[in-house]
């Protein structure tokens, strides 16, 4: 293992991966130091294989479009979301809407994240960021600042290092947030699920350009299932069901997994009557939630960090790469001004980029038919905009849908409040 070759860095950064990654790139396009604390092991497996439009787009402003071409993902044209009724699907393609409101089709990809995140971190690597494998132990605090860390390799070999600005990309993790750093944890509706998922071949994808796209299918509020190509043969699928209900069926997850196959969704079931796993189920928790802060003296989250949505729609892999942009931007000019509050401009930006992905995702579970409305007849232009990545133009709130969906949700906030009163009277 390298050690490290500077006793203070620009930026240190918890996690390598994607956000972190991202971060990383970017802060050294910029001319940072930037230093990689990651504990695990690479190439390591992970869920979220789905890409929205945006994240090719920047990938390739990246330098890896050419990788992202030849690496064999599938290619993703758009996703299709399946209601219990053949009525109520709807498509939402990748595409791209000009200055001028021209609409131009595009793809984007679903990515294998053991080589992805693998090779995003090697990229990182190759721009010039250093990496070190170790468990970061504590924060290092300077007058009521973050500026460092203590890191531990190995059995007790503790190091402590210097930066300017801790960047914490640490997943689901949260490191700085299990510290008191982020303020209150609260959680955001949709905590109490849990997903069941495998791999398997001989599953029905459509052929041609239909054989790469998502397919989405729901069932009763809070039941939903998956199909996303992973390469030519295997296919990731999944169960989101409320937890209560598997710990109430006493079924072993292998069990529970095959019956909600069969349950939620008739044209999902019908999909998976050849199937073959190749991998044991796995079982993870939806721990949807947010942080109150992103940032503070000396420090700054991304990705899930400080935040996770309900992954219904796949806007895990956009948020990350995303971030790590906007926060190697916000982390540059408030080291050249030596103005550090100018990092809560960022966090203004992804608090409502993260508003609105979670708006779109309340209104299809409030409000489905509406939604197919939105997205399949009336606004689709803009619903595909929103699915490929535009959470983040500052002018998103100005979006006709976006305005329909606030004031759908605020009849629901409006009648819950009702009921609420009615109760305590």
């Amino acid at each position: 293992m390298e050690p490290v070759s500077k006793s203070v860095y620009d930026v240190v950064i918890i996690g390598g991966g994607p956000a972190g990654s991202s971060l990383a790139i970017h802060l050294r396009r910029l001319g940072h130091s930037v230093l990689i604390v990651e504990k695990a092991t690479f190439p390591r497996h992970h869920i979220g294989e789905s890409m929205a439009g945006e994240c090719a787009r920047m990938l390739k402003s990246m330098g890896l479009g050419d990788y992202m071409e030849s690496a064999n993902y599938p290619q993703k044209k758009g996703v299709w979301v399946q209601g219990t009724k053949e009525s109520s699907k709807f498509w939402v393609p990748v595409q791209n809407v000009d200055e001028n409101g021209n609409v131009h089709p595009e793809k984007s990809f679903q990515v294998r994240r053991s080589e992805f995140d693998q090779k995003l971190l090697d990229t990182a690597i190759e721009h010039g960021a250093e990496l070190i494998a170790a468990e970061v132990v504590n924060v290092v605090q300077d007058q009521g600042r973050i500026a460092g860390l203590k890191i531990r390799q190995g059995e007790n070999q503790t190091t402590i290092l210097r930066s300017k600005i801790v960047a914490d990309a640490s997943g689901q993790q949260c490191f700085l947030g299990r510290r008191g750093f982020l303020g209150e944890k609260s959680f955001t509706g949709y905590e109490k699920q849990v997903a069941f998922y495998t791999y398997a071949k001989k599953i029905e994808r459509g052929a041609g350009q239909e054989n790469g796209n998502t397919r989405l299918f729901y069932g009763g509020k809070d039941h939903w299932t998956w199909l996303i190509p992973f390469d030519d043969e295997l296919t990731s699928l999944g169960v989101v069901v409320p937890l209560a209900e598997f710990k109430d069926s006493k079924l072993s997850k292998d069990e529970f997994f095959e019956q909600c196959t069969k349950s939620i969704n008739p044209h999902f079931a019908q999909r998976l009557e050849q199937k073959e796993l190749t991998t044991k189920v796995r079982m993870i928790s939806n721990y949807s939630y947010e942080y109150e802060k992103l940032s503070g003296p000396g420090y700054l989250s991304v990705g899930d960090s400080h935040g996770f949505l309900d992954p219904i729609f796949s806007f895990g892999l956009l948020f990350a790469l995303k971030e790590g942009q906007l926060g190697a931007k916000a982390i540059n000019q408030s080291i050249e001004s030596g103005d550090f509050a100018l990092m809560t401009k960022y966090e203004g930006l992804i608090r409502n980029a993260r508003d609105v992905s979670r708006l779109v995702i309340n209104t299809f579970w409030q409000y489905p038919l509406a939604f197919l409305r939105l997205a399949h007849y009336s606004h689709a232009n803009e619903i595909a905009a929103l699915f490929s990545g535009k959470f983040f133009d500052p002018n998103v709130d100005d979006i006709d849908a976006v305005k329909l969906m606030r004031e759908l949700m605020r009849k629901t906030e409006k009648t819950e409040t009702g009921k609420a009163a009615l109760k305590s009277a």
